[in-house]
């Protein structure tokens, strides 16, 4: 078998205007978004250890990034796969197959192509090296997007729009060789992609602490990431992070990669007393399946950083959720107090037509987490969506918003939303947010609010479909909306193939399936008001009062209300452990505390009754005075 490399094909790289227009606005709005992208495409190939090398070298005295290669070890391509890859951007993933899993079972995640050109954002050309499994032919794409650049919006009435050029060239291997592959190599950065991974280089957590794990141990590299969780903690922010380490645990966040044995919720912390304390929720079985959910997919990242050639670095990579942290615990005085806790959501299911009038199942399930401190770092507030195991977006939204403005639910609380089922088609192009339009989205809304707020969906109106709905409008102007539609032509239904089914039955269906009850919200609310009674029932002035006059007369006092003056303060042995202790009436919500006034006074008072009764009655005019208003 020779090993001469053999062209193949030039192609044109073509794409719809929508795309180029998203894209040339932004469409990964960061370098982990694009990265996420890759490490998609590798979990789609059925890849179980994916490679991202950072390859730096020194310009002129000054370090710079002269690569970044994503390698993986899956599926591979041939030259019919890479051929509609480039031609066919932003098409279904079952234009080339109809199965929506791989081969292994995984859920396919992402659209074809879109991956590829997330790395428009960060070059302007890239490589592409791959060989499928018990094939003899690598094969090499070159792509140049020179073109990208001149690209700023798209109004060209063609269907689709060249972007750039690719050149794929094939070379045989030995007969023996059985791996399978791809190997993304990324060169010629744009510089704002340069900027965010060297700037402040000297302060990365992951560039300057090494991974000490030669022997490539997993509890070594879980210890390494724990570590790394407690920094990015203390920081308060993800922002004050140097930006290579923003970029890592963002894509840690994002990718299907599994959690740290012990999160994302730890199910047993130490206390400030050295005692183990079990964490409400964490043992439930549905959580525990969220938990192993991307551990069972077994597919694993490991990331790199070589410098001229040299390991600087080389660890694995985790999400980086992880909590109680040991600070939080210490801060407000122990784990009792900081009551931390999980709240399941779901599994819940339903079937339902979608805007194109398709019956789909949805699936949804996902996890609370509430504790009476600030979540930290801030990011992590609020909500975070996953389709098929990915996130939606680079941090937690802050859509709890929808549902409360209570700062406890806004800052002591997190959810992680997981939606495995019936969603694909409502995640827009852009892989950061959901279609709020699509009837898949507008359940979930419904699901939520009565899941946390315990609150039925509204009735359907008049003017439906939908336009005044407040799942709809998403939290937007209604007032705003109206107005603004004023100044819309109408449009011609004239061509429109289907008219969709009246929305105000599938309004009404959520009627029936959503009824009135109790919310997380409300349960949180709960349990913080019965620890607010438990301290306040632990330091009970009166409880402590009582401790005092037993250790100081040797008898526990039991009061005796009287309104003769003579018996004010009159202390008279019941049996060997008790005394009665005769006082004038006391009533009011702070009465316990004056009743403690008053029994200091006797346990100091001296002997003589005549001084006690006088004492007694002063403190008791003090007392009128002060709660009933008296004057006299």
């Amino acid at each position: 078998m020779t090993n001469e490399q053999k062209f193949e094909t030039r192609l044109t790289m073509q794409v719809s205007p929508r795309i180029i227009q998203l894209i040339s606005s932004g469409l990964y709005r960061s370098p982990a978004s694009a990265i996420k992208e890759l490490l998609s495409n590798s979990f789609d190939a059925d890849a179980k250890s994916t490679k991202i090398y950072f390859n730096f070298d020194y310009k002129e005295g000054e370090i710079y990034l002269e690569s970044i290669l994503v390698e993986d070890d899956g599926e591979g391509m041939n030259l019919d796969n890479l051929q509609y890859a480039f031609t066919h951007i932003g098409g279904s993933i079952k234009s080339i197959d109809e199965k929506s899993k791989t081969s292994s079972g995984r859920e396919v995640i992402g659209n074809l192509g879109i991956g590829i050109l997330s790395i428009a954002s960060a070059c302007r050309s890239f490589k592409i090296i791959t060989k499928k499994r018990d094939k003899h032919r690598e094969y090499t794409a070159e792509v140049s997007l020179d073109f990208f650049d001149k690209v700023q919006a798209a109004t060209e009435t063609m269907d689709k729009f060249s972007i750039g050029n690719v050149i794929i060239t094939s070379s045989g291997v030995s007969e023996s060789d059985f791996n399978h592959f791809t190997k993304i190599e990324i060169k010629d950065f744009k510089p704002p992609f340069l900027a965010s991974v060297l700037n402040n280089l000297g302060k990365s957590y992951f560039f300057q602490k090494k991974c000490d794990n030669e022997e490539k141990e997993e509890s070594k590299y879980q210890e390494y990431y724990e570590e790394f969780i407690s920094y990015m903690q203390k920081l308060n922010k993800i922002g004050n992070l140097q930006q290579l380490d923003q970029i890592i645990a963002s894509v840690g966040l994002m990718a299907p990669v599994a959690y740290l044995d012990n999160g994302p919720i730890k199910s047993i912390v130490k206390d400030i007393n050295g005692e183990p304390y079990k964490i409400p929720g964490t043992d439930d079985t549905e959580y525990l399946k969220l938990k192993y959910i991307s551990k069972n997919l077994k597919f694993n990242v490991y990331i790199e950083f070589n410098v001229q050639g040299k390991i600087r670095n080389h660890f694995k990579l985790y999400k980086p959720i992880l909590y109680p942290s040991a600070d939080d615990i210490k801060l407000v005085g122990g784990a009792a107090k900081l009551d931390p806790y999980v709240a399941i959501i779901g599994p819940k299911t339903y079937k339902l037509k979608d805007e194109a009038d398709e019956k789909i199942d949805i699936k949804i399930n996902g996890y609370v987490y509430h504790q009476n401190a600030r979540i930290v770092p801030h990011d992590y507030r609020g909500m975070l969506y996953r389709v098929l195991n990915v996130a939606i977006g680079d941090k937690f939204s802050d859509d709890l918003r929808l549902y409360s403005e209570n700062p406890i639910i806004l800052h002591q609380m997190f959810m992680e939303i997981f939606l495995n089922k019936g969603f694909r088609r409502s995640v827009n192009l852009d892989r950061e947010s959901l279609y709020e339009g699509s009837r898949a989205y507008i359940y979930l809304r419904a699901y939520l609010d009565n899941i946390l707020n315990g609150k039925a969906p509204p009735k359907p109106s008049a003017s439906m479909p939908g336009a005044d709905s407040d799942y709809m409008q998403s939290g937007q102007n209604k007032n705003q909306a109206s107005e603004n539609s004023k100044t819309i032509p109408e449009i011609s239904l004239q061509n429109e193939p289907k008219r969709l089914p009246d929305i105000s039955e599938f309004y009404k269906s959520l009627q029936e399936e959503f009824k009135e009850g109790k919310g997380i919200v409300k349960i949180v609310k709960d349990r913080q008001s019965i620890l607010r009674k438990e301290k306040t029932n632990k330091t009970d002035p009166y409880e402590k009062t009582v401790e005092i006059f037993k250790e100081k007369k040797k008898s526990t006092p039991t009061i005796i209300t009287t309104k003769d003056k003579s018996q004010y303060g009159k202390i008279e042995k019941k049996n060997e452990n008790e005394s009665i202790v005769r006082l004038p009436p006391i009533e009011g919500t702070r009465a316990k505390l004056w009743k403690s006034i008053f029994l200091i006074a006797l346990m100091y008072a001296p002997d003589n009754d005549e001084e006690k009764i006088n004492l007694i009655d002063s403190l008791y005019k003090i007392y009128r005075i002060s709660e009933k208003g008296d004057q006299d």
